[in-house]
């Protein structure tokens, strides 16, 4: 019998995530950015001729940057062979970011809906589905629910039944994407690094209901590209390098899932692993982390 709506909200069986979806006071853009000068910030006046940024390859020019004929781009600085940051100083010429616990604090949540999704199904069953949600999070919704109905509740997935899913999970965080806080110095970072260089959304979330919720959040003004599902990361990816004309060593990736990870390490693109504190840490112990992004602008040394 096909899931339907429950009653309750339907704990996750693990420790600490949202107790209620709108236990935080939505915050905004201007409450949240409190930025006016300071040295991370770009005084880069857009529009104006193209300028050489000292010690770097390529020409910026309206925040973008081209990278000249003959530049390799494979070694920038603070960079080795493998992708893996290995020093304090790291310079990306452009910086692809995940959203959900990248941008936003909405992972935990979206963890919980899909556990509330499935109410009144055997607890063990459901703890399967927070351990996939928890490796998994850059996967689109449909695609973990077809994954849930076959292989852990053994049910055909049928469209019908997906939709159903689908249509039950965006009514449960509708409203919780709209109070969710965003994660600390996110919106900071966006605003002191718009207009100096590339900024790209690669997100898990539909794209339709992603772009929705940039504009209602005043967060769409800040990226050069943004895609969610049904496209991929990987060739997402791909597309930022081709657009950009860099290299994959000359581009940041940041996420909190394997699923952007893998996608990074399959390009050779450095990536900055954001682990929330009690977070589940599914990365390689030689990845860089950091709990936020509070201190990312010293991380890539703008």
């Amino acid at each position: 019998m096909r899931p339907g709506p429950p009653a309750t909200s339907m704990p996750i069986p693990r420790k600490s995530v949202h107790p209620t979806y709108r236990e935080t006071a939505r915050p905004t853009i201007l409450s949240a950015i409190g930025i006016g000068s300071g040295r991370h910030r770009c005084h880069k006046a857009r529009g104006g001729p193209p300028t050489r940024a000292p010690g770097r390859r390529g020409v910026i020019e309206n925040g973008r940057r081209h990278v000249s004929k003959g530049d390799d781009g494979l070694h920038p600085e603070g960079l080795h062979r493998d992708g893996l940051h290995r020093s304090a100083d790291i310079r990306p010429q452009a910086i692809i970011f995940d959203f959900d616990g990248v941008i936003l604090d909405s992972a935990r949540l979206k963890t919980q809906a899909f556990a509330d999704c499935y109410a009144g199904e055997a607890e063990e069953t459901i703890a399967e589905v927070v351990a996939y949600q928890d490796r998994h999070g850059g996967v689109g919704r449909r695609e973990k629910f077809a994954h849930y109905e076959r292989e852990l509740f053994g049910r055909p997935g049928d469209p019908a039944a997906l939709d159903a899913l689908c249509r039950r999970f965006a009514e449960l965080i509708d409203t919780a994407m709209m109070e969710a806080p965003f994660i600390p110095g996110a919106v900071q970072v966006l605003a002191a690094l718009h207009g100096c260089l590339p900024l790209h959304l690669v997100s898990g979330m539909p794209e339709t209901e992603l772009r929705v919720l940039l504009a209602r959040r005043g967060l769409d003004g800040f990226f050069a590209s943004v895609a969610g599902t049904p496209r991929l990361k990987l060739p997402e990816f791909r597309r930022i390098l081709a657009d950009e004309n860099l290299a994959p060593g000359e581009v940041l990736a940041v996420g909190d899932a394997r699923t952007e990870f893998d996608a990074a390490m399959e390009l050779g693109i450095p990536f900055l692993a954001i682990v929330a504190e009690g977070a589940p840490d599914f990365f390689p112990a030689d990845v860089p982390r950091h709990r936020d992004l509070s201190g990312f602008l010293d991380f890539v040394a703008r």
